[in-house]
């Protein structure tokens, strides 16, 4: 059971430019490992079941965009909205759809199941289900509320020329985040009655429900997760709490290869990624964004093209993952290969990435191969090793220029 039992709408304002951000674009779109980091929000708020539709405002230069990302990953809650000039004009524009969705005009603020609505911002990517349940439940009860951390250092209150007024004392104050949350006839009346300059200058929407519809906020205790991306360097963070919570790794043995796959599974472990271990491709769970496959050579090269069924079946476990899939598979050579056999392994790799290729949700996986002359090894530990660092690495790192790459190892 969610616990959440009236009907709930989202509204994420996505049309600023990101000037902090000095960047060419604006900072919802730059990449998060692979992905536009506003991908990771709508993905998110998509899978919320309780969560009926969501509205982005965004500007007329990114409609084809942003239309491609929603069709591409199918995400069927979004709708995309006309952005304004400002964020509380662009918030205005969606809570007027929700009217219009809703069917509920000219009635005067009485709704029969009193829907609530989300306020969030593009460029907090990792958010959890339980945040926005914690946010609306307290919004059905207090009419407004929105998540708060304390302060990190003392707050001055300035003069217009530039000298100290006085020092704000730290613990009465709070930073405002998202999620925010508010009944609908709340935050519909915050936006029929905001002034002119509110409506150009201001940025705090709890402020306005105060304002305006003199509702105090319930403040919610914000978790670590609804950090901003607000700067360029926040950018790195970003990317390796993505990695960290997002990649969900498993490595299939089609080969008898305890040493090696467990020496990945403990690489993959050490940088903290969620790691499964088994020895069929049936047996892969869904969502999973990166699949180590670890095949042994046969007698004849060409017949590894029989794998090939093997690697579109693990294929099917990435389509799911909020970041950049990967797929490597690591080749065991216990004889040496010659010549014509690292031809055909490289027409076997072409292969792979062909048949990927034919449907047009792989474009984000990046597919390796590592050919391990297992047959030069004295000490098959250490050997064991430096395959599992490597493969390890590209699994954490993806890096598309990597794609498509073979690497051999001694």
């Amino acid at each position: 059971m969610s616990g959440v039992q009236q009907p709930v709408y989202a509204i994420i304002p996505a049309g600023g430019t990101g000037q902090r951000f000095t960047s060419s674009i604006p900072k919802q779109y730059t990449q998060l490992n692979g992905q536009p980091l506003i991908l990771y929000t709508l993905r998110v708020l998509n899978r919320i079941s309780w969560i009926e539709r969501i509205y982005l405002a965004i500007a007329d230069d990114w409609v084809k965009f942003l239309q491609g990302i929603i069709d591409r990953h199918k995400l069927n809650k979004v709708e995309l909205v006309k952005g304004g000039p400002t964020r509380h004009a662009s918030i205005r524009n969606c809570v007027n759809i929700v009217t219009t969705s809703l069917g509920l005009g000219g009635k005067n603020g009485l709704y029969e199941q009193k829907p609530i609505v989300i306020l969030h911002d593009a460029v907090r990517p990792f958010v959890k289900e339980e945040t926005y349940r914690d946010v609306v439940q307290a919004a059905a009860k207090y009419q407004a509320s929105g998540c708060v951390c304390g302060l990190v250092s003392t707050v001055l209150s300035v003069t217009e020329d530039g000298f100290l007024e006085r020092a704000l004392k730290r613990s009465e104050q709070r930073a405002s985040n998202t999620p925010q949350a508010f009944t609908y006839d709340v935050i519909k009346r915050a936006y029929e009655n905001i002034s002119d300059l509110d409506l150009a200058e201001g940025t705090e929407c709890l402020d306005l429900a105060l304002k305006y519809c003199g509702v105090k906020a319930k403040l919610v205790p914000a978790p670590d997760e609804v950090q901003k991306v607000t700067h360029r360097k926040d950018i790195f963070a970003a990317e390796a709490l993505a990695r960290e919570q997002s990649i969900s790794a498993v490595v299939v043995s089609l080969a008898e290869a305890p040493l090696i796959s467990g020496e990945i599974c403990r690489k993959l472990q050490s940088k903290r990624l969620k790691v499964e271990q088994t020895g069929s491709i049936d047996d892969i769970s869904h969502n999973i964004q990166a699949v180590v496959l670890i095949v042994d050579q046969v007698s004849d090269t060409s017949k590894s093209f029989g794998h090939l069924s093997s690697i579109q079946k693990a294929y099917a476990s990435l389509r799911n993952g909020d970041i950049q899939a990967t797929l490597t598979v690591l080749y065991r050579c216990r004889q040496e290969v010659p010549e014509t056999g690292y031809s055909q392994l490289r027409q076997f790799n072409r292969g792979i990435r062909r048949g990927l290729q034919e449907d047009d949700d792989t474009s984000a996986c990046i597919v390796h191969m590592v050919i391990w002359e297992h047959y030069l090894e004295e000490d098959k530990s250490s050997g064991a090793a430096r395959v599992a660092e490597l493969v390890a690495s590209l699994v954490f790192d993806r890096n598309p220029t990597m794609n498509g790459q073979i690497f051999t190892l001694p």
